[in-house]
């Protein structure tokens, strides 16, 4: 009997093992930092690529996946390096910087045009063209349909475009990256609300086989403070973005106040300063290690001068002759968990304070504008959102799919692509008349049989790559990027960081073919397998 012994040392899990075997006797799982990723994105192939210099190959490798790594290469909460094992040494791999300088020095902004499928055939519609949106296009337009997006702004992205600011996400990028899905042949329809110029009915009755919702959350929670609706000089972040990304709004004079935690309530403060706000301040009502807004985005605003006030909750919108002139505030404490699990902010009885201010941008949450259902209530909410099958993300009406912040919490851009990508397998199902519970391959997850490295040990801290950024003093005066990412020579050496940890996971030894083949033993360029007989 054939005995295969892998040393745990030596197997960097590249999975050449079971390429080679003419059974597939090995199961590799993937390392941690691709476990993680809701893309599955192959991390290690192209770092590994990177470190060879082949940035070419390494952006192909990305582009298997999706066709956003400008994008996710800058706006990614890269959930990947908060598992990256490189931690265990010195300090994470730079995965989501990484992903940017394959592009950059991969190819240009015009990689060429994506080949068309041979055949277009039935015609789906997708309303609203943000991240969920444009995932769904892509992968339907590559399977041969014909999709028709319907965007009720004048350009295409979303929240990408509209919410989040041009010195964090450029927007020649994004242009260039949607072109390569319109280059696939689908068509985008702007100005075009659904609910209003057109209603789901409608869509059906021009011939949509299916038609998928994807509008995202670009409505405002409301504080229900004193004030709050009364004077003028009260805004809503989503608003307030996307006024200003559209070209609106340009200067802003004397004192803001942002209301909020999150990613749209920093990118506020940010932009307020850009327009020329003398002072912006945040209020918080948690902690900062309960912050939601990305780290790195919260340390840049207050390098650029954003005051915020932690465990501060606004009580009522102070004014004066109509026009905001400032916040009544109170300290809060951590209180009991809350049904999230985070401590519930309890007000600090007398310890009311305020803060001036002629502009206060209230941020405490997003909700969907549920317009599209005009004309067709007998679509399913739940809310403020469509009610779907998670797994399917079908609703309640056949041939009628939701996807993204319109059916789920609002999360980050890397969750609305996923939400997409199930969306548009789904709709294919559908349209094949398949089952939509159809039993798809399983995932390999992370977690399983992981192996200890001891060799770690042995391996010498680095520093990790720093990326390019624009001087304090002047970035917080224009709409320019602010990071301009890693050289080629330091994309290189950090790529070369990258400690390779896929993880070897399971020999089926039933099914191997025995003495007659050592195929496995003689193709392991690393010489971590021996074939004995027992």
């Amino acid at each position: 009997m054939t005995r295969i012994v892998i040393d745990p040392e030596a197997c960097v899990g590249c999975g050449d093992c079971n390429l080679i075997c003419p059974v597939s006797v090995f199961t590799v799982l993937p390392p941690p930092c691709q476990s993680v990723c809701p893309l599955n994105t192959d991390v290690h192939t192209y770092v590994s690529l990177i470190a060879q210099e082949k940035f070419d190959e390494a952006l192909a490798s990305i582009e298997q996946v999706h066709p956003f790594p400008g994008i996710v290469g800058r706006v990614c909460t890269n959930p990947c390096e908060e598992r990256c094992r490189r931690s265990d040494i010195d300090e994470p791999i730079a995965i989501r910087a990484l992903k940017r300088s394959a592009v950059e020095f991969g190819g240009n902004l015009n990689r060429g045009e994506l080949p068309l499928p041979l055949a277009r055939k039935k015609e789906v519609a997708i309303i609203g063209s943000g991240p969920a949106g444009l995932m769904a296009a892509y992968d339907l337009a590559k399977l041969g349909y014909q999709v028709t997006m319907f965007e009720s702004l004048p350009v295409a992205g979303g929240m990408l475009s509209v919410g989040i600011p041009e010195y964090r996400l450029p927007r020649e990028i994004i242009k260039a990256e949607i072109a390569q899905i319109e280059n696939l042949g689908v068509e985008i329809k702007f100005n075009t609300t659904i609910g209003r110029e057109k209603t789901l009915m409608m869509l059906i009755e021009q011939g949509y086989k299916a038609i998928l919702i994807a509008t995202g959350a670009h409505g405002s929670l409301r504080l229900n403070i004193p004030g709050e609706n009364v004077y003028n000089g009260v805004e809503h972040a989503i608003s307030f973005l996307r006024e200003v990304n559209l070209g609106g709004k340009r200067n802003f004079a004397g004192k803001a106040i942002v209301v909020g935690g999150g990613n749209a309530a920093i990118d506020s403060a940010r932009m307020l300063l850009r327009l020329g706000c003398d002072e912006v301040n945040v209020i918080y009502r948690r902690t900062r290690q309960e912050m939601p807004a990305i780290g790195s985005e919260v340390i840049e605003a207050e390098q650029e001068g954003v005051k915020i006030h932690y465990l501060v909750a606004p009580v009522r919108v102070l004014g004066q002759d109509g026009k905001v002139v400032g916040v009544e505030c109170i300290r809060t404490k951590p209180g009991n968990p809350d049904t999230n699990g985070q401590p519930t902010p309890m007000p600090v009885v007398g310890s009311e304070f305020y803060i001036d201010g002629n502009l206060v941008i209230l941020s405490i949450g997003q909700k969907p504008d549920l317009l599209f259902r005009h004309g067709c209530n007998d679509l399913a909410v739940s809310g403020d959102f469509v009610k779907v099958d998670p797994d399917t993300m079908a609703t309640n009406l056949p041939g009628v799919f939701a996807a993204g912040d319109v059916a789920n919490k609002p999360g980050t851009v890397i969750d609305a692509l996923l939400a997409g990508r199930k969306a548009a397998v789904s709709i294919g199902r559908y349209l094949r008349k398949g089952d939509l519970k159809q039993e798809g391959e399983k995932e390999a997850k992370a977690g399983i049989m992981e192996q200890e490295r001891r060799w770690w040990r042995e391996i010498p801290k680095r520093e990790r790559g720093k990326e390019i950024e624009a001087p304090v003093e002047k970035r917080a005066s224009n709409f320019n990027e602010v990071k301009a990412g890693l050289t080629k020579l330091s994309a290189v050496k950090e790529a070369n960081r990258c400690l390779g940890c896929a993880i070897f996971a399971h020999i089926d030894v039933e099914s191997c073919c025995g003495e007659s083949c050592r195929a496995c033993q003689y193709g392991c360029w690393k010489g971590a397998i021996t074939v004995t007989e027992k």
